[in-house]
């Protein structure tokens, strides 16, 4: 299991400014984003957006929560990812944290054309 206490240099708590700096953007553009449990405010929409604007090569992201009307994330975070510039390519559904949550991790792309994805769905 991947920890801080085991790899600290490997995992950020953040918010979308660590995308807008500059220095950051070198080393970041092109990498996966994966937002895990995002608080239901517009963090999660600002931080899709600010990785959209590093450039087309930043498309592909991870989101861990529960879907819309969850307790994760807000409804333009939902509205974007249901637009067409966003295809959905697997979903893992997880064990959920003492029986009560609904979380699974979605995979997005963005995408050029609004062309129909396959999905994958995984069980635990």
């Amino acid at each position: 299991m991947l920890t801080r206490r085991f790899a600290p240099q490997l995992l950020r708590k953040a918010d979308e400014s660590i995308l807008k700096d500059k220095a950051a953007q070198t080393v970041l553009k092109g990498r996966v984003l994966l937002l895990v449990f995002p608080d239901p405010t517009k963090m999660a929409i600002d931080t899709l957006n600010a990785y959209k604007a590093m450039g087309s090569d930043s498309d592909c992201f991870i989101y861990v929560g529960e879907g819309r009307g969850g307790c994760n994330a807000n409804d333009d975070f939902f509205d974007e990812l249901e637009s067409p510039e966003w295809s959905l390519e697997r979903v893992v559904h997880l064990k959920s944290f003492g029986g009560k949550g609904f979380e699974k991790l979605f995979v997005w792309r963005r995408t050029a054309t609004t062309a129909s994805t396959t999905i994958t769905t995984t069980n635990p």
